[in-house]
């Protein structure tokens, strides 16, 4: 197990450094993937979410995506400018948007409410709620305009055994519960009767 930048995950196929990579891949971007990576079937499905905290009363009557304008939205630039560009569409003006580094930074600027909400992937936010005590006033609002992400995992292109295994491990870490058991433990802020699925016009 080696950690690395995600950016660099063809070099590191390219010169023979790893055989898979999971960080954040998905199924609905695989045609970017294609030349160097084949991809496992999805393990996990992601949403895009604005989470708040109730804790702050101003943030309280926030029910709907549209209700965001002229509020202020931290984003990791991880996500790149797609994701920059639906925060300044969310808040109706690039000045309301603080794009940070990482997603821990956009967190953390949340709990710090330097921002009125935060701009991610529901699994991301909620272990950050988790890890920095905030699971019972963190409250997410889906962004339906975003489609589902599917998870996967890649692997080194034409290594079809270990793409078979890994698939065979994840049919059968479905069916006994594995997954969903691992969901729970570590992404237990996010429940779905939490998030108010608003489709941003």
């Amino acid at each position: 197990l080696q950690h690395g930048e995600r950016k660099n995950w063809a070099a590191t196929f390219k010169g023979n450094v790893s055989d898979m990579w999971s960080s954040a891949f998905y199924q609905n971007n695989q045609s970017q993937y294609a030349e160097n990576a084949d991809v496992t079937k999805p393990f996990m499905e992601a949403y895009i979410v604005v989470a708040l905290c109730d804790d702050v009363n101003e943030n309280k009557s926030i029910q709907s995506t549209n209700q965001l304008q002229g509020k202020k939205i931290a984003v990791s630039k991880y996500y790149g400018q797609p994701m920059i560009d639906l925060a300044t569409k969310l808040t109706g003006s690039a000045e309301n948007v603080m794009v940070v580094d990482t997603f821990y930074l956009s967190a953390r600027e949340l709990y710090n409410k330097r921002v009125d909400a935060v701009l991610g992937a529901n699994y991301v936010l909620s272990y950050f709620a988790d890890q920095m005590k905030k699971t019972n006033t963190t409250r997410y609002i889906r962004v339906e305009s975003e489609a589902p992400r599917q998870l996967v995992f890649l692997v080194k292109k034409g290594n079809t055994d270990l793409l078979n295994k890994l698939n065979a491990g994840i049919d059968q870490a479905q069916a006994d519960g594995t997954i969903k058991k691992l969901q729970e433990k570590w992404l237990g802020s996010w429940r779905a009767e939490k998030a108010n699925f608003q489709v941003v016009k």
